[in-house]
């Protein structure tokens, strides 16, 4: 019963968050065709058609003309990208991509000593902490950590992030909403 209320809620807060930024009834628009300068190319560092859509110029200028102003997340947020040594021996909980459900909760984790996680098990977080999934296929793999999993491992298929100026729960519905992932799809490589 909890968790059906919860998951109200959640729905209710990334309704409120995109009324907030006037983006409640916005529906991106993907071209088929549309025109960049070469220097907007060498700007970027990319010359991939999906990166220069129009769709992405559209919700940054929603986003910046916001009335209670706006900033870049980068500088917002503290990115934990440092890889931690497992001792072979201790007993460490694990959260996989696998482990991530859809309204930002984490289902369950492997619980297993240091020898027996694989390679990629290499970033610890901490209560607070939201991971994102970097990899394309699954950027609404989006978590926040709570007590229980407080000093656990993740995949370093994970971003992990922190800050002291925005909750952990903005962060997570910010991320989950269609604006949030459309700046992570844009950002996507490979």
């Amino acid at each position: 019963q909890k968790e059906t209320i919860s998951e109200a809620l959640y729905e209710e807060a990334q309704d409120l968050l995109l009324i907030e930024l006037g983006l409640y009834d916005w529906q991106p628009t993907h071209r088929l065709t549309f025109i960049k300068d070469f220097s907007n190319t060498r700007e970027a560092g990319r010359i991939d058609a999906e990166y220069f859509q129009p769709k992405y110029d559209e919700i940054i200028h929603a986003i910046k003309s916001y009335k209670g102003g706006c900033d870049r997340l980068e500088s917002l947020v503290t990115l934990k990208d440092r890889n931690f040594s497992t001792n072979d021996t201790r007993t460490y909980q694990y959260i996989e991509l696998a482990n991530i459900a859809g309204y930002g909760k984490i289902t369950d984790c492997t619980t297993d000593k240091g020898q027996n996680l694989p390679t990629r098990a290499r970033r610890k977080v901490n209560t607070g902490d939201v991971i994102v999934s970097s990899i394309e296929g699954s950027l609404s793999s989006i978590a926040l950590i709570n007590h229980e999993y407080n000093n656990a491992l993740c995949s370093t298929g994970f971003y992990i992030i922190s800050s002291e100026e925005l909750n952990s729960e903005t962060l997570l519905v910010f991320l989950k909403s269609t604006v949030g992932q459309l700046q992570l799809k844009k950002g996507c490589s490979g």
